[in-house]
């Protein structure tokens, strides 16, 4: 047994850190015809983050799910990128499987099925064989394969009982992880024993074979079965009577398959690439992406690829049209990556600071285009002025970064995990660590005063002149605290609450999960609750015309919103791909597209006159 195969089982499945060790075993034909370095295909890859990174993906039709195993949960995705949900689940969940009705998601550790609405409900739990994985769904029947058993099992869908158990493999343990239906018989890659096995629906096993070392993911194309080989670095294509019709290279460590319809795309962790086959084997497309690759998804357009290292959801798909030409405003484009929604924009003194996420800097941007790029923490996510410095947050490294304007020094301030937003009390700076659910209070000078408590996931900030306004993203809740860190309320809004703005004393809210926002009195009173586009993700107030106006940027429908402070709406602005973003400078809206990496501008005075 090879040393990568050792760590692999130790592991089970479960990528963690890349294997680089070398294995003694025979590898595939070396006559083959070696995978290209240069893939002739080009894609394009938007990025969003995750909060963990996952281990498994799958479509329901609408969505994309994300299981995330260290963390004991799974997260929902629109196919935009959005998060829509975040649900617990049993520890370790390393499968999943939409039935047509509900999703299914196996726990390696716990040895059971957790059962979830569409909306994220919890239906039931139900008990299997040890270390379920694969799935695959006949009629009233959900069928498992438990890879620390010697058998598979067959569950009603409807009452989650085990309905009947049938034996795999040579051994007691053979392995059993991955599972495909061929519109026949069921196949079953049996891992540690290197073989496959075709059996019947009544459980009877009809054929018993070996495609090669530690086969771990299997793909039916219609005619022919595809089995990812981690240990020969190749996958193999069957006919349905078991023969080998043939073996192709693909770089090192491949561990998920994925047919979309019309090529076979395999994913391999150990060299941190994906590769495009046709279905006689011919590389037609690849890249390399993340640090830790494993799971994949189609939903008809795009294959998703969630990281297992990094927590990173990526989309691909092919290479698109180029942009159409920006709006005269401003004359040199900014570009900064389209990971994640809010992305950290910010008018200081008419001019424009913009976290780059891509690059990690902190762009300074004037009238006549870019001024200077700092070099900043990893992925900034948010920018405040603090005196008279910029400080921006690295999501990626856990810092704050404090820049300097005009000059080349950058200082670092080691903050909470995955922090999202920042504020300035006028002596103090807040900082809302969403990863651990506390508020970092930083001095002036860098130096943190104290680390408080304040719920689940805080993800923006907001000091209306006395208090600080905390929104707490999974309670759906936002909270009133004083400058000594004392909660004074904590007030419901809307579902997801993700950005705040400050309007002559109220409070808005945009809340991500129900395409609304919330008007809160200063003492957290609901003044009203209005409907605006789909996931509204910044949210601004506008004094230009007279009361002035509240903007929403809606993240899934490409658009910007007028709302009077009553919540009528008044005009509906067509932006750029996944507006995020908002800041006002001077008479201009400014609006950051994380989907089509560009700025946009809307006039306060004429912009948004008529609705769409």
């Amino acid at each position: 047994m090879s040393v990568r195969r050792v760590l692999t089982v130790a592991g089970i499945l479960v990528a963690v850190a890349a294997i680089t060790a070398c294995t003694s075993r025979t590898k595939v034909d070396p006559t083959a015809v070696p995978t290209p370095t240069r893939p002739p295909v080009a894609f394009k890859v938007d990025k969003f983050s995750m909060p963990f990174p996952a281990i498994a993906l799958e479509f329901d039709g609408q969505n994309i799910w994300a299981a995330h195993y260290d963390d004991g949960v799974v997260t929902k995705y629109s196919q935009f990128g959005a998060r829509l949900g975040f649900y617990e689940v049993e520890p370790e969940p390393i499968a999943m499987k939409f039935d047509g009705d509900n999703m299914w998601v196996a726990s390696f550790s716990q040895h059971n099925l957790t059962k979830l609405t569409r909306n994220g409900t919890l239906v039931g739990k139900y008990p299997t064989g040890h270390s379920p994985g694969g799935m695959f769904v006949n009629g009233g029947d959900l069928w498992v394969a438990n890879g620390m058993s010697d058998h598979v099992s067959k569950l009603s869908r409807t009452t989650g009982e085990t309905v009947a158990e049938y034996p795999v493999g040579q051994g007691h343990m053979p392995g059993t992880f991955a599972m495909q239906f061929d519109g026949v018989d069921l196949w079953v890659a049996n891992y540690f024993e290197d073989t496959i096995q075709r059996f019947s629906l009544d459980g009877k096993i009809g054929l018993t074979m070996n495609a090669g070392y530690d086969p771990v993911s299997l793909a039916f194309d219609g005619t022919n079965l595809w089995v990812a080989l981690v240990d020969d670095d190749a996958v193999a294509k069957l006919d349905r009577s078991g023969n080998v019709i043939a073996k192709y290279p693909v770089p090192r460590g491949p561990r998920q398959l994925l047919f979309d319809g019309t090529h076979i795309w395999v994913v391999s962790f150990d060299d941190k690439a994906v590769s495009k086959l046709s279905l006689d084997g011919t590389l037609v497309g690849g890249l390399h992406i993340g640090s830790g690759p494993w799971a994949m998804a189609f939903d008809g357009t795009h294959v998703w690829i969630a990281d297992s290292v990094a927590a990173r959801l990526y989309r691909v798909g092919p290479v698109q049209a180029a942009m159409p030409a920006l709006p005269d405003w401003p004359p040199t484009a900014i570009t900064f990556a389209p990971d994640e929604p809010l992305p950290g924009l910010a008018a200081i003194d008419n001019e424009l600071w913009i976290a780059n996420r891509e690059q990690g800097t902190l762009d300074h941007v004037g009238s006549v285009g870019l001024i200077n790029a700092y070099p900043v923490g990893r992925h900034p996510v948010a920018v405040a002025r603090v005196k008279n410095e910029v400080w921006v947050v690295g999501e990626g490294d856990a810092s704050v970064s404090r820049v300097t304007p005009g000059s080349t020094a950058v200082g670092t301030i080691a903050v909470g995990n995955s922090p999202r937003a920042i504020a300035f009390d006028g002596q103090f700076a807040w900082v809302a660590n969403a990863g651990d659910g506390t508020l970092s209070k930083v001095a002036g000078d860098g130096v943190i005063a104290a680390t408080l408590k304040i719920g689940d996931r805080p993800s923006a900030l907001l000091f209306d002149g006395t208090s600080l306004w905390v929104a707490l993203t999974t309670e759906n809740v936002v909270a009133k605290i004083d400058r000594d860190g004392r909660v004074v309320g904590r007030y419901a809004t809307g579902k997801w609450p993700v950005a705040l703005t400050l309007e002559h004393g109220y409070v808005w809210v945009a809340n991500a999960g129900d395409a609304s926002v919330t008007r809160l009195s200063s003492e957290g009173k609901v003044i009203g609750t209005y409907r605006v586009g789909d996931s509204p993700s910044a949210i601004i107030f506008s004094d230009y015309h007279g009361a002035g106006h509240i903007w929403v940027a809606n993240l899934d429908d490409d658009t910007v919103m007028k709302l009077t402070l009553d919540g009528v709406r008044l005009a509906v602005v067509r932006t750029g791909d996944r507006p995020s973003g908002l800041a006002i400078q001077g008479d201009t809206l400014v609006v950051a597209n994380s989907g089509s990496r560009s700025l946009s501008s809307v006039s306060l005075a004429t912009g948004g006159e008529s609705m769409m």
